[in-house]
């Protein structure tokens, strides 16, 4: 998502970013990442409306720091406005992660989540979902195993005329070129403020964590990252 406004009553989805993966933080590879994906929705009447859409993406790690992989997932959604202000989400994500070359690492994700939009007042929306992420993981030879964590997200928009804040923060399974497929935890923070018309402010910061609870890859450490980023921009006349 990119900060956008929801149809319904105005709810603003906060900016949701890449995922970084940290567990080859420190090191000097190069990741190249390709992917792809469509989504489509359909409204069944005033009220209801389904949705789904489909990623597939590879990443590649240089100097073999890390071990490649590709991931495709489908997602399924259901949304129903219960009031004015107020909308019930409902959805299924299922992924599989291939790591090249190799079989322990590989895996199936499952996540259905159930969530609420919900506009608060004129200037403040809540967007939350909550629910479990089962991976089942190739460890080798005919051996798998599976752990199932708890999956979600949370996010809070403070829309005024000249100047938007959201903060954010989610959980859930994702693929990592080190520790398979391991438990990511997210934070975030936006601000955007028009200075005048010309004169325009952003500020960024951001923080991952991923979980030592990957299986099929020899990850021996949870990792963190962290980071920040201001921007000042102004429009020059002809």
């Amino acid at each position: 998502f990119d900060g956008s406004i929801s149809p319904e009553a105005g709810v603003v989805i906060p900016p949701t970013l890449p995922i970084i993966d940290t567990t080859i933080a420190g090191t000097r590879a190069r990741v190249t990442n390709l992917s792809m994906g469509a989504s489509a929705s359909h409204v069944l009447d005033e009220l209801s409306s389904v949705n789904g859409g489909v990623a597939l993406s590879a990443t590649y790690i240089s100097d073999r720091a890390g071990f490649d992989y590709r991931d495709a997932s489908v997602e399924l959604g259901y949304d129903r406005k219960i009031s004015e202000r107020t909308t019930l989400t409902l959805g299924t994500q299922v992924g599989v992660v291939d790591y090249l070359g190799r079989q322990p690492g590989d895996s199936l994700i499952i996540s259905p989540q159930v969530g609420i939009r919900q506009q608060l007042n004129g200037r403040l929306s809540l967007v939350a979902d909550a629910g479990i992420s089962y991976v089942r993981t190739d460890v080798g030879g005919d051996a798998r195993r599976s752990v199932v964590s708890f999956a979600g997200s949370l996010g809070l928009c403070d829309r005024g005329p000249n100047r938007s804040l959201c903060i954010s923060g989610g959980r859930s399974a994702q693929p990592t070129a080190l520790g398979g497929v391991s438990t990511v935890t997210t934070a975030s923070l936006s601000y955007d403020h028009r200075l005048s018309d010309i004169d325009h402010f952003t500020l960024a910061a951001r923080y991952g964590r991923t979980n030592r609870n990957g299986n099929g890859l020899p990850l021996t450490r949870a990792t963190d990252f962290a980071g920040a980023s201001a921007t000042y921009s102004r429009d020059l006349n002809d």
